[in-house]
């Protein structure tokens, strides 16, 4: 995806939510169960929040405001998308961006972002598989790697999507996929799950929230036990699921601008020096 981003920080909201971006251009390449491309959906989207386009996203993807006048909104083009997308499917992204995003415009349109399905963040795979490395590469840098030729513009959602297949048909799929919980910890950025609300009225109301409490597994929904690090307006909890692997829930409580609080609960995997320095704080 590609999106529009507000002009300042403070004007990062819509309604009592933040919004960091707002999506104007949806692109997906659609794989067999070989992980060969079969078809592919692009659409640019109007913006209804941050409606005038910023400089820095207008020069990265060549985008104006004359080119998305007189294009579905976000909503009604993530319904196009979904009949797209079929029955029975995953998402397979490059980068950690892009499906927080997009379950943050979902709740920014009022669509629910439960029905999104499992994802997977290829660079995991080309770590495991090909780099051996914990950074974050970059799509042009992991084709250059792998000997792809590259064709396609960069920061174009259906060329970066094209762009992504290709890396996935060098890789052993097959095998990253069944083995993506054990290697996913080896990348820092790899959340599978964020949670925001607001309106509290104090820190401790916020803590003692259900939906910040949760310590599901995102995959299996399976309850992990563990005991939680409490640091001031912030808890974490490191646990482990035998089937999906070890996760580090954080819980961030913070004040609004009206006075009353807001909490943010991010669940990603967790690295083994994570591990490591949670037990150490711990004194295990």
């Amino acid at each position: 995806m590609e999106w529009n981003q507000p002009f300042s920080k403070s004007k990062k909201r819509v309604g009592d939510k933040e919004l960091k971006g707002e999506v104007i251009q949806l692109g997906a390449v659609k794989l067999n169960s070989d992980f060969k491309a079969i078809e592919s959906f692009e659409t640019n989207i109007k913006p209804q929040f941050y409606t005038k386009l910023n400089r820095h996203v207008k020069k990265i993807t060549g985008l104006d405001s004359a080119q998305l006048k007189d294009k579905p909104d976000f909503g009604v083009a993530f319904n196009m998308f979904w009949k797209f997308c079929g029955q029975d499917f995953e998402f397979i992204t490059w980068g950690c961006d892009d499906i927080p995003m997009l379950r943050d415009n979902m709740i920014a349109y009022n669509l629910d972002p439960e029905i999104l399905p499992k994802n997977y963040n290829l660079q995991v795979i080309f770590n495991a598989q090909i780099s051996h490395e914990s950074n974050q590469w970059s799509l042009a840098n992991a084709m250059e790697k792998l000997g792809i030729e590259q064709l396609l513009e960069a920061h174009d959602a259906l060329d970066d999507a094209k762009n992504t297949a290709k890396i996935a048909q060098k890789l052993d799929m097959k095998t990253g996929l069944e083995q993506y919980s054990k290697t996913s910890g080896g990348i820092a950025c790899s959340t599978v799950e964020t949670v925001r609300k607001s309106g509290f009225n104090s820190v401790l109301s916020a803590f003692k929230d259900e939906s910040m409490l949760s310590r599901a597994c995102p995959f299996c929904k399976k309850e992990l036990s563990g005991v939680w690090l409490v640091k001031r307006n912030k808890r974490v909890l490191v646990a482990t699921c035998e089937e999906h692997g070890t996760f580090k829930f954080q819980t961030v409580v913070f004040k609004q601008s009206d006075g009353v609080y807001g909490a943010k609960r991010k669940v990603s995997f967790a690295s083994d020096d994570m591990i490591k320095s949670y037990k150490k704080q711990l004194g295990n």
